[in-house]
């Protein structure tokens, strides 16, 4: 039987050792971490990086929110050392890719991109970011179901789940990976797909960092050119216009596999701001499609990027709208909208916007976007993300939030829409994602771990993120 800390030198050195690549080791050199660190850098000669490094620095300041490089929020033995595995860091979850004590696998320079020969399939490493694969598969007029954002991680988006622009016509991210490389608890390396290793395969997507470190995914592709799509930026006073709108859309017999929106009301300094992100996959240049032309027809517009472009530009567009270094929160339900449910839930949102408004440069959001499109029914997904500067401000954000997702999920039960089913990465930490997977699939998380990691080091040693505790009761 391995100890945690033999087997964890062994996943951090097949992790990186196996795959020959550069793959940066952020570590800190406190308590019984220095030794781990020591030995793993006599194994990973220049590739382990301590706080005062360029390298170290560099890591720490490219995660999206701020407190998550700066966490130490796990209680632990003395003789442990805990493990994090990060591929774009883009949790806001404290601790979800990181832990200020421990180690953390930085997985970003495994971006190699290969495609096969006849192109119906890329192989792109763990650490990649969308934008940089869009570019590359762009040339081949070629793209996957990956983000919506450019320097979102692969990693992370697909053993989240993913929603991507494709996502109306062919489902979750996830959905894409034909097959998964994957380092396991015990170092070794397996290859899952649905003929090997497929409850594993299974379980990964969706299932998060509780099986192993996924080190590649081999992606279906799909022929792509350029789309149509943008923001528009409205007037308040357009809020009952949009919400029907949005309620049309949704409304089955309005189904276009082509359409994805994101509709968001946004308070900030004081002002309320109300967009539409469109995207629609077919590259109309001089109509509009039938399911997003009420949207365009509604007044009091105050500006307008719709265009045809490709999809990186829209996917560094949106990543233009989400501030680096910043504290945030991300909360999330799920419901079958009417127009009064979407009224009641914007009123319910609307109504606590006093709550956050001394908080400086506070960002606070409404959104409201389509589950895809292999979630049965008229489902949507709502998600609250909220931004602040100051450690300070945390406990009012959290609270203002927390309060309200009560109240929204006690208005969708009472209004008998209610959906138990929760999105992983755009879940709160409060929240259990892993619970709503039903029970077909809380069994098959829970088999999955006996069998790949029955001493649960991923439980234990890699305590970030969303685990399997309680699935079983």
């Amino acid at each position: 039987m391995l100890s945690i800390s033999r087997r964890f030198s062994l996943i951090v050195t097949r992790t990186l050792l196996f795959f020959h690549v550069s793959a940066v080791l952020a570590v800190s050199t406190t308590g019984n971490s220095s030794i781990q660190c020591s030995t793993l850098e006599r194994l990973l000669p220049k590739q382990v990086s301590y706080p005062s490094s360029t390298t170290y620095i560099s890591s720490v300041l490219s995660y999206y929110f701020v407190q998550e490089p700066l966490s130490n929020i796990y209680k632990k033995q003395p003789d442990a050392t805990l493990l994090s595995i990060r591929s774009g860091g883009h949790s806001p979850i404290a601790g979800a890719a990181n832990d200020n004590g421990g180690v953390t696998i930085d997985l970003t320079l495994m971006d190699t991109l290969s495609l096969n020969r006849d192109g119906s399939m890329v192989s792109v490493g763990a650490g990649s970011i969308w934008s940089k694969i869009y570019i590359q598969l762009e040339q081949r007029n070629l793209t996957v179901l990956g983000g919506r954002v450019a320097g979102i991680g692969v990693g992370g988006l697909l053993i989240g789940g993913g929603v991507s622009f494709l996502s109306p016509q062919y489902g979750w991210a996830c959905d894409g990976i034909l097959g998964m490389e994957v380092v396991l608890a015990d170092g070794s390396v397996v290859y899952a797909s649905s003929q090997s290793h497929s409850g594993l395969f299974t379980a990964l997507q969706g299932g998060s960092n509780n099986f192993g470190v996924v080190t590649r995914f081999d992606l279906k592709t799909f022929a792509q050119r350029e789309l149509l799509g943008g923001f528009i930026f409205y007037n308040s006073s357009t809020v009952p216009q949009l919400l029907k709108a949005f309620n049309d859309f949704m409304s089955p017999v309005n189904f276009d596999p082509h359409a994805s929106i994101i509709q968001a009301f946004g308070y900030q300094q004081g002002l309320q701001a109300v967009s539409m992100g469109m995207e629609y996959t077919l590259p109309i240049a001089n109509t509009t499609p039938k399911v997003l032309q009420p949207f365009l027809e509604i007044d009091n517009q105050l500006g307008s990027t719709m265009r045809v472009s490709n999809m990186l530009n829209f996917v560094t567009e949106e990543a233009d709208f989400q501030p680096l270094n910043t504290r945030g929160i991300y909360v999330t339900t799920t419901f079958s909208p009417n127009l009064p449910i979407l009224t009641s839930i914007y009123d319910l949102w609307n109504a606590t916007t006093p709550s956050i408004s001394a908080i400086p440069s506070i960002g606070y959001s409404l959104i409201y976007q389509r589950l895809p499109a292999t979630v049965p029914g008229n489902v949507n997904s709502f998600n609250l993300p909220s931004s602040a500067e100051n450690l300070s401000d945390d406990e009012t954000v959290n609270s203002v939030t927390t309060a309200l997702m009560s109240a929204i999920e006690e208005k969708t039960k009472e209004a008998g829409v209610y959906n138990s089913f929760k999105y992983l990465n755009y879940a709160a930490s409060w929240q259990n994602p892993l619970g709503s997977y039903g029970d077909k699939g809380k069994e098959n998380l829970l088999s999955v771990k006996k069998t790949y990691d029955p001493q649960g080091l991923f439980q234990k040693g890699v305590p970030g993120g969303f685990k399997l505790k309680g699935l079983d009761q």
